[in-house]
This record gives C-alpha cells, sequence and structure tokens, in this order.
C-alpha cells in the first residue's frame, strides 16, 4: 500500500503486508484493516499535529525537535491474547537514540517495524526507515527479540 502527501511525503509512504484469513475475501479483509487501524490512522493522526510528548527527542544532525508518534501496535499469533498489556511504543523507544543520529531535517520520517520470532526461534523483520532498509534497526531489534 501506497500513501502520498507532497509537502511531508513526496516519495510516498510505502507499507507492505500480508492478511491472513480462511479464505482470499478474509485475509483481504484482515490486510485492509490492518492498514487502516495501523497506517492510515497514524498518517491522520501525524498530519493533525498529533504526537507523543513524551517520545520528543531531538535531531542530533541538526537540533531539531522531532515529535514522532507510534502506530497502534499490532500483533499476531500468541501475543494476541496480551495486547492490552503490551506498550505501544516500545520498539519505538527502542530505537529512538540510534534514529536521531540518522534523521535529517525533513518534515516527516517513516519509520516501519516488523518483528517475529518463530516457533523455532528463527527472527523475522523489517526495519525501514523512509522506505529503505535500515541494517542498524534491524540488528536492534533482533537482539531485543531475541531475549
Amino acid at each position: 500500500m501506497w500513501a502520498y502527501q507532497a509537502a511531508y511525503f513526496p516519495s510516498g509512504l510505502v507499507d507492505c503486508l500480508a492478511g491472513i484469513g480462511t479464505g482470499d475475501a478474509d485475509a483481504f479483509t484482515n490486510a485492509a484493516n490492518s492498514y487502516v487501524t495501523g497506517v492510515l490512522r497514524t498518517i491522520i493522526q501525524a498530519l493533525s499535529a498529533a504526537y507523543s510528548p513524551a517520545l520528543d527527542c531531538y535531531i542530533r544532525a541538526s537540533h531539531l525537535k522531532w515529535h514522532p508518534l507510534a502506530s497502534e501496535l499490532q500483533v499476531q499469533g500468541a501475543w494476541a491474547s496480551k495486547i492490552n498489556a503490551l506498550d505501544d511504543e516500545y520498539f519505538l523507544g527502542l530505537l529512538q537514540p540510534y534514529l536521531t543520529r540518522v534523521l535529517d531535517n525533513r518534515p516527516c520520517h517513516w519509520l516501519k517495524i516488523y518483528a517475529s520470532k518463530m516457533p523455532s526461534g528463527e527472527f523475522i523483520g523489517d526495519c525501514l526507515l523512509n522506505n529503505e532498509p535500515w541494517a542498524a534497526g534491524l540488528a536492534l531489534l533482533a537482539q531485543e527479540v531475541a531475549t
């Protein structure tokens, strides 16, 4: 899925996600719901100047204050039964000290995080910063998920 806004994200915000369901219609509905409740809702909140003051920080290269906004955490598998006990901002908080070193003075940055630990212990993840793979962020996610 792709979202575009000329002033804030002229290159667009890309989100690749999979819908899981008992059939095609169910899977498509789940994927659309995931996009609307996660990505789209967060874009609308950001364009409305909403943010999480507790996550405010300074971008080191420019000394500009960054006002992050985390989307609702989306979970699957065994975590689904624990959703109310989880912190939506946890992974952003984990990566934030490293993000402040690599962000520039663009008016909007996009961070996509996907972290999964399979029953075999294998880590599967994505960490995209402004639609580009961010290897350092992915390594930090892999370390955290291993614990």
